[in-house]
């Protein structure tokens, strides 16, 4: 089976950045004999950075390249061989008030990388093996994992690197802070995607297809990516 990788979406989901209700639903019709159209049809409303998204450099910078951008001139972002990187052991060191962060070293994300030698692909996912998980099925907000600056400025070195995608919900950890490093580094090469599901998906090469919702001026956008296995791509009647 592939691998879905944003978890479901329900009006129950809780903000990770105080931006209130983050999905809401109002009904515009319901089937009733006397009343037409008849059809049940919702309104659906979203706050997509405490769910499964994409970003672009719109998102940090004041004159960053937003969606409609890369949906026009770069399609090839959002479906394509994929890594998936799992980092071993628990390397989250507490920070204090129930809080941890496991900040990724160069030397750590090096030795995952030299692995796969020449068949590391431009899209890269990742994750720890093992992490806490919400009621909803998202990675812990207090345990936070983030590349090192180091760690980010290797990354951005693999051939054709394009995208860089987190378990966790953001790509940087600077509480209190306004700049964001990390996401600085990355959108020189880079579009991202945080809150990926990564838990149960082993370490490996996959198809992956992670078409965003095109809203054509937005930095980011909901996306619900799906990893394809090579046996699934290739054993498939058409």
């Amino acid at each position: 089976m592939p691998y879905v990788l944003s978890p479901i979406i329900k009006e129950t989901l809780e903000p990770m950045w105080g931006e209130g209700q983050i999905y809401e639903k109002i009904n515009i019709f319901k089937i009733n004999e006397k009343m037409l159209p008849p059809v049940n049809y919702d309104q659906h409303n979203f706050k997509p950075h405490s769910m499964t998204h994409i970003e672009t450099p719109a998102h940090t910078e004041i004159n960053g390249r937003n969606l409609g951008y890369y949906l026009k001139n770069h399609q090839s972002f959002f479906f394509g061989p994929t890594t998936v990187l799992k980092l071993d052991g628990d390397n989250f060191k507490e920070i204090g008030n129930n809080l941890f962060h496991w900040q990724i070293s160069k030397d750590e994300l090096s030795n995952k990388i030299s692995n796969y030698k020449n068949k590391i692909h431009g899209k890269i996912l990742i994750a720890p093996s093992i992490y806490q998980i919400d009621k909803f099925g998202f990675h812990s907000n207090n345990y936070a994992f983030s590349l090192s600056e180091d760690a980010a400025n290797m990354i951005i070195e693999v051939e054709n690197f394009h995208l860089l995608g987190t378990s966790w919900k953001s790509l940087d950890y600077n509480p209190g802070r306004p700049e964001r490093p990390i996401h600085k580094t990355i959108f020189k090469k880079a579009l991202t995607m945080e809150n990926l599901d990564l838990l149960n998906v082993p370490e490996g090469n996959y198809f992956m297809c992670n078409y965003p919702i095109p809203v054509e001026k937005s930095s980011e956008a909901l996306v619900a990516p799906i990893l394809f296995t090579k046996d699934e791509i290739f054993n498939t009647s058409i």
